[in-house]
């Protein structure tokens, strides 16, 4: 067995303390010591887990094995809307995941089986858990929404539940769609407002006004 005196190369059972030199970080010494422009780099890298943008975010989807009686389990995924890709087939799910560590699964092709990976899933809402509080990519509002959604506010300052703020929008927005179509038949029927739209927007705007604070 060997004692700390034994390693004096490690500054072990000196009476002074080594002397420590302190240089400020700065993109100078990037360029002297290239040692902390990797781990500046590194540092600076934004993981998976930290994605929200107005394309898509990272959350969790449900993933369904096919060859396991269709049993589900949660799973890491990159989550966008299927409105923003404009390549694939409509489909009535709103959310594409993509999953972050992919899935094989098993093709018959003839005689032979092949392991490929698991193609992006359609999910539904239910099927989604986005990992922001305020997803950017979902921080758009029907342009005839807007005006009402301003008074989802108030009618949450006088006790109202988010379903209720919900029928009352949606009565207003019958209302006014009515009144208009009176002028103009042709006119088309604006889409419903949504609990998950009321609950969006007062997220956002507590939010936003937090910020100001």
């Amino acid at each position: 067995a060997r004692s700390f005196s034994q390693y004096a190369q490690f500054n072990f059972g000196r009476a002074s303390a080594p002397p420590l030199r302190v240089v400020e970080a700065s993109e100078a010494y990037k360029a002297q010591n290239l040692r902390y422009k990797v781990f500046d780099e590194e540092m600076s890298k934004r993981g998976w887990a930290d994605l929200n943008d107005k394309k898509r975010c990272f959350g969790w989807a449900r993933y369904s094995h096919k060859e396991d009686a269709s049993s589900s389990e949660w799973r890491p995924a990159v989550v966008s809307r299927r409105a923003d890709e404009v390549a694939l087939p409509r489909s009535e799910k709103p959310y594409l995941a993509r999953w972050v560590f992919e899935p094989s699964v098993q093709v018959s092709s003839g005689t032979s089986v092949k392991e490929q990976t698991a193609e992006p899933a359609d999910l539904d809402r239910s099927d989604v858990l986005l990992a922001p509080r305020i997803p950017k990519f979902e921080d758009t509002v029907d342009k005839e929404h807007e005006d009402l959604l301003e008074q989802a506010t108030m009618l949450r300052a006088s006790g109202k539940s988010d379903w209720e703020i919900e029928a009352v929008l949606n009565k207003l927005l019958s209302d006014k769609f009515e009144e208009q179509r009176r002028a103009d038949p042709m006119i088309r029927q604006p889409a419903a407002i949504t609990v998950d739209e009321v609950r969006t927007y007062l997220q956002r705007k507590a939010v936003r006004d937090a910020e100001k604070a």
